[in-house]
């Protein structure tokens, strides 16, 4: 059973890879369900992983992951991640598709979705992950890992 404490000490364990320096938060700014909010982010990952790298999928080491806990707010369904880049990947590159893909995904008049970038430091990394998982509950289906 994956305990938050463990959830939490395994993603600051350095050599997995995870940027615990680096917060992410996807916004959609509606009402919508955990499961819209899931399919819009395995999307947004699907196409930035196939721009790229269009053999992601037989090559799993240039592949973009990320972790995250998605909250459910009044009129803003979001989700908190944590990524892990490749390192033959530009973070700023890789945070831009990101953000262009989610917004292209939304279908309104005016899109709204957004992406919200943290500052980068090294000292709030247990502050990221600890805030990152603050809902998680063991078996829940609002937390992702992508």
């Amino acid at each position: 059973m994956l305990t938050k404490e463990k959830l939490r000490d395994t993603l600051l364990t350095r050599d997995n890879g995870y940027r615990t320096d680096l917060q992410l938060v996807f916004n959609t700014y509606t009402n919508q369900t955990v499961e819209y909010l899931t399919d819009k982010l395995e999307e947004t990952v699907h196409r930035t992983n196939q721009k790229l790298c269009r053999y992601f999928l037989k090559r799993p080491e240039t592949r973009i992951h990320f972790v995250g806990f998605i909250e459910e707010a009044f009129n803003n369904t979001h989700c908190h991640c944590l990524l892990k880049i490749p390192s033959m990947y530009d973070e700023n590159e890789v945070i831009k598709l990101l953000a262009k893909y989610f917004r292209q995904l939304d279908t309104r008049e005016i899109p709204k979705h957004t992406v919200y970038r943290g500052k980068k430091r090294s000292d709030l990394a247990f502050y990221n992950v600890s805030y990152t998982s603050k809902g998680y509950r063991c078996g829940d289906d609002r937390f992702i890992y992508l």
